[in-house]
């Protein structure tokens, strides 16, 4: 269980390091993530999880007892309906407005509350992804014994927490301050439910009685403390939730380095009041991603934009997050962020190949490991390890590039036409020997995906072929286009081609007839597809039916 730490630690063990120089002597050390259930719980989301996971794995595997704790803020107020809130309650959201999203009725009908509903992909799918979490709700975790009387503390030293607050926000410049009779609690209204501090006021202390005026019912009432219809601000709250569930680790978003924010003033209230220091962090930037429509996103809850992981798992293997995840370099895990991560829905597949490239790497593909440095090398493994939702495979296993998969999805029935699927990989080149039945499963698994990919998010990737070629089309080729085709018809009938080696054999025939590269490839994509581009040529022609292929070419360049 050494923790000397070394030049190049990925930021995981770095985070790991600092974790056990601070909390030395924890019987469970526990990794917070936190979500606000107040629309779809996305990947920016899962970014969260993700790095808790990654620790909680790293103390794991160095003999330390460890947790993950994801924690929903379901007593936080709902602000404003989602975007694809169903419609007959879009006009109705004045009524919901300051409701606890977990006091609120599921808007879908499919789960007992709002809250869950969004919560539900999360709890189904979590494990998919490999992470293993305990989910605590606010309501249940506001009755706590613990948390009571952390809320009877809060309230009966008032002044100290507020003289804090101010002192650490003032130092930042901020001119708006606490005031001396603040009471900082939120109550939820007896009468018509509303916990908003817009809408309900604290008066008064009693104990562990709280007084309150709702300014949307006009009603005056009284809420107790230890019946947790209520709860303290942010700014409390969450340094009262890092001390009561001994919290160690906590992944943020690099907006909290800011002088003055929720975390500098909860790490003063923590150490100050209760004598602890704040959680090690490892911060991130923003999630962002770009639209179908091309424009560059920040991923909403409430305005549904960002893939839901069970929206992801449509798509992309799991493990291909994750690898997207740890892949990025940190000298120091205490001063650095992680950089901004852009996703494009059209460009899944740069995702998914750079996963098959840092499995490479791990299983030492001399080609690869030859153009990266020694340090590189051993992040990517680290990489490539965290990122396994089950352990990590004996062999390389056969990679089915994302993008041919997408053709191979549009020319044949996985399923039904498996010996042809292998007759393709085999003409292609992925695959050289017999294939297991791991291999076959996945690689059908990746088709699956890829075909989804298409339909949801890139119809411009379908294929149709041409039936039936147009004369204006074969007159439209140059003489040279025509023969450079007809040449490629012989190539293809003269033996069998990997992929690899009919796309070296495309510059072959390009310089024999003394043509461009541009100007094969529009060729060759107009007299199949109709369109002057297309998946990897070499692919496309390997996938489709061979007999087919040559007589088209043949009838081209003729």
């Amino acid at each position: 269980m050494a923790t000397n730490k070394g030049k190049f630690d990925h930021f995981v063990t770095q985070a790991v390091h600092l974790i056990l120089e601070r909390f030395p002597n924890e019987e469970v050390y526990t990794c917070e993530s936190g979500a606000t259930p107040s629309g779809k719980i996305h990947l920016g989301n899962l970014l969260d999880l993700t790095l808790c996971d990654g620790v909680l794995r790293e103390l794991s595997d160095m003999g330390y007892k460890a947790r993950h704790i994801l924690f929903i803020d379901s007593q936080d107020p709902l602000r404003r309906l989602p975007v694809f809130v169903p419609k007959e309650f879009i006009e109705k959201e004045e009524e919901f407005r300051g409701f606890t999203l977990e006091d609120l009725p599921d808007l879908w009908g499919c789960h007992k509350n709002y809250a869950e509903h969004f919560v539900s992909p999360v709890r189904e799918h979590a494990a998919d992804f490999g992470i293993k979490l305990e989910i605590l709700f606010a309501g249940e975790f506001h009755r706590r014994k613990e948390y009571v009387e952390e809320v009877k503390f809060v309230l009966e030293n008032r002044s100290r927490f507020i003289e804090i607050l101010n002192r650490v926000r003032s130092a930042a410049g901020h001119k708006t301050l606490y005031p001396e009779d603040w009471i900082p609690y939120m109550p939820i209204c007896n009468t018509c439910g509303r916990i908003a501090e817009w809408a309900v006021k604290p008066t008064y202390i009693d104990g562990y009685k709280v007084g309150y005026h709702c300014d949307v019912c006009k009603k005056d009432g009284e809420v107790d403390i230890r019946d947790g219809r209520g709860k303290l601000p942010w700014r409390l709250e969450w340094p009262a939730r890092w001390k009561i569930l001994h919290v160690n680790f906590e992944p943020l978003g690099k907006d909290h380095l800011a002088a003055g924010s929720s975390f500098d003033t909860g790490r003063a209230v923590l150490k100050e009041i209760w004598n602890r220091l704040e959680p090690v962090s490892i911060f991130y930037d923003f999630v962002y991603i770009r639209s179908p429509d091309g424009k560059l996103l920040k991923m909403s809850k409430r305005k549904g934009i960002g893939l839901g992981l069970d929206e992801w798992l449509e798509i992309a293997p799991p493990e291909a997050y994750r690898f997207n995840v740890f892949r990025h370099m940190l000298e120091d895990v205490r001063t650095s962020a992680l950089p901004h991560w852009e996703f494009d829905y059209k460009r899944i597949f740069e995702l998914v190949d750079r996963y098959d490239w840092g499995e490479r790497i791990y299983f030492n593909v001399k080609d690869e490991v030859d153009k990266i440095d020694e340090n590189v090398r051993r992040r990517i493994v680290k990489a490539y390890l965290l990122s396994q939702v089950d352990k990590p495979p004996s062999k390389l296993p056969l990679q089915l590039p994302y993008r041919f998969a997408a053709v191979l999805s549009q020319v044949l029935d996985e399923d039904r036409e498996e010996e042809r699927l292998i007759s393709i990989l085999r003409r292609t080149g992925y695959l050289t020997n017999s294939i297991s039945e791991e291999d076959l499963r996945n690689v059908k698994k990746r088709i699956k995906m890829a075909r989804r990919w298409i339909e949801l998010y890139a119809p411009e990737f379908k294929l149709k072929v041409i039936e039936k070629l147009p004369v204006e089309m074969k007159d439209s080729l140059s003489e040279k286009q025509r023969k450079a085709l007809g040449l490629l018809a012989e190539a293809l009938k003269s033996r069998t081609w990997s992929e690899n080696e009919l796309f070296n054999e495309f510059y072959n025939i390009i310089k024999s007839v003394g043509l461009s590269s541009k100007e094969f490839f529009e060729a060759a994509y107009m007299v199949l597809l109709g369109k002057k581009s297309g998946p990897r040529l070499a692919g496309l022609l390997l996938s489709l039916e061979r007999d087919w292929v040559i007589k088209r070419l043949e009838e081209v360049g003729k």
